[in-house]
């Protein structure tokens, strides 16, 4: 942008600011319908009660890109700045539109009202629904004047002549994840703590001061519609960050027709991990501190002062739903333990294709029996683990004697250790088939005659170690054994 441009737009959105006026964006249609019929009198009454000052709507744009606010959501969602003169309206959006021309796309006709002119932005390279069409030409003017109103003209214009220069914008993925902490728990936390994964990737752990929440949080229209008008507690708990670059800002789609493809391209700004799996990764975590990680709601986010953000809402779908009132989660990971969930991350991305299948079910259903709640729940996933894990596609005949021939050999030390084993995953299968048939499991087990009984919601703890074991030997090892050579050529049990 040339300096006489700039120059032309500091006196234009100088003008613009002084005729603004901030309105409600979806009024009642009932309002609607009312106003056609209203007096000036009633009109202006109307258009008051309707209408926000520019101090207020200033003092809450900074507020909300300064922290998370969730009580501002509402002001962010429903009111929009609008300039009252249309002179000076338009001479605003031509100087815009002349700074970004080889992008804007004409429609002749207009199908749609409001999309005369639209321009496709980085934006759509950032959530599920993408526009093929791009976005109203008067989105840019709109976020032009919320830049202005909240950092004044001259960040305006430097947002504007950056866009411009620049091919290349980023963004954030952010991953809210259910069963892990960073950190010390019991200590009051006013900052950000992280503990840095690679250059690109991390993990987060909020604060519990909400003057100090980051302004990336999910809170969006689609926020309210699912969980209601209460906000999800993000106090105390962890996100992974994922930092993306996308490119190029803007893309003019072919004149007479538009393929579908998208345009934009997206990557990780990690020199480590440029193919990171989210998944992967908390499979990683969950194995490698024994306890259930999951990747419960996703979202992105790309800086408000960004010109290419022109979307109203950041929420791309999740995994599950998050109950809003979790406390936080008391199992922590600290930086020292980095090191061994990238060996085992590096491990599960790295597997042939073979044993990476056959390791899907047990990894999951490991992981679903260490969230699972209720032990019926707990030993019937565990048992589904095993399976998968110790009896092969085909297997029919002495299923109970087949898994506990294959697991003990495949973890026991020596022959005495592999008879107890022996012993525990005879009572595992019995749990499991009890579970499933009837519904109910004893509360207390005897694994072997003689010996004292054990609660079984500590059996099943120990269950789920035997099978974390048995899966991360066969991630060491890069392999499932062959079973015929690991049990016919020892000594007999």
């Amino acid at each position: 942008m040339t300096e006489k441009k700039k120059e032309e737009l500091r006196q234009l959105l100088t003008e613009a600011m002084e005729n603004i006026e901030i309105i409600l964006r979806f009024p009642p249609i009932t309002s609607l319908l009312q106003h056609e019929t209203m007096s000036l009198e009633e009109s202006e009454e109307y258009r008051k009660r309707n209408s926000m000052s520019i101090e207020e709507y200033r003092e809450s744009i900074q507020a909300y890109r300064r922290a998370y606010r969730p009580d501002l959501t509402a002001t962010m969602l429903n009111y929009y700045p609008e300039i009252c003169d249309n002179v000076i309206k338009s001479k605003l959006l031509n100087c815009i539109k002349a700074e970004l021309a080889e992008y804007i796309r004409a429609h002749k006709p207009v199908r749609i009202p409001g999309y005369a002119e639209t321009i496709q932005t980085a934006a759509d390279s950032m959530s599920h629904g993408r526009q093929p069409i791009g976005y109203p030409i008067e989105y840019l003017l709109k976020k032009i004047l919320e830049i202005a109103i909240a950092g004044g003209v001259e960040k305006a214009i430097l947002a504007l002549d950056k866009c411009t220069k620049e091919t290349t914008g980023v963004f954030q993925k952010i991953i809210f994840l259910k069963g892990v902490g960073v950190g010390n728990f019991f200590e009051y936390r006013e900052q950000l703590e992280e503990v840095q994964v690679s250059s690109g990737i991390r993990l987060v752990s909020l604060p519990t001061y909400p003057a100090e929440l980051p302004p990336y949080l999910f809170e969006d229209v689609v926020s309210i519609m699912q969980y209601g008008t209460v906000p999800i507690n993000f106090y105390g708990k962890t996100l992974m960050v994922i930092d993306y670059e996308v490119s190029p800002l803007f893309f003019k789609p072919p004149a007479d027709s538009n393929d579908g493809s998208d345009p934009f391209q997206i990557s990780i700004k990690d020199a480590e991990f440029p193919n990171f799996d989210v998944t992967k990764f908390c499979q990683a975590l969950s194995l490698s501190c024994n306890f259930a990680v999951e990747a419960a709601l996703t979202w992105q986010y790309a800086d408000e002062d960004e010109i290419f953000n022109l979307r109203t809402g950041s929420y791309t779908g999740g995994a599950d739903r998050i109950p809003i009132d979790v406390p936080g989660d008391g199992r922590r990971i600290s930086e020292t333990q980095i090191p061994e969930i990238k060996h085992l991350y590096n491990s599960l991305v790295n597997l042939n294709s073979s044993v990476e299948g056959k390791l899907k079910i047990p990894i999951e259903r490991w992981i679903k029996s260490k969230a699972d709640k209720e032990l019926i729940d707990k030993i019937i996933d565990l048992g589904i683990a095993f399976e998968s894990l110790y009896l092969s596609e085909g297997t029919r005949e002495q299923l109970t004697l087949q898994f506990r021939l294959r697991a003990s050999w495949h973890l026991g030390k020596d022959k005495e250790h592999r008879k107890k084993l022996m012993d525990k995953f005879k009572e595992i299968y019995n749990l499991r088939s009890q579970a499933v048939h009837s519904g109910k499991i004893p509360k207390k087990v005897r694994i072997r005659k003689g010996e004292e009984l054990t609660t079984t919601s500590e059996f099943i703890a120990k269950a789920q170690d035997l099978c974390r074991g048995s899966i991360m030997k066969i991630l060491e090892d890069g392999e499932f054994p062959d079973w015929n050579d690991l049990i016919l050529g020892e000594e007999s049990l």
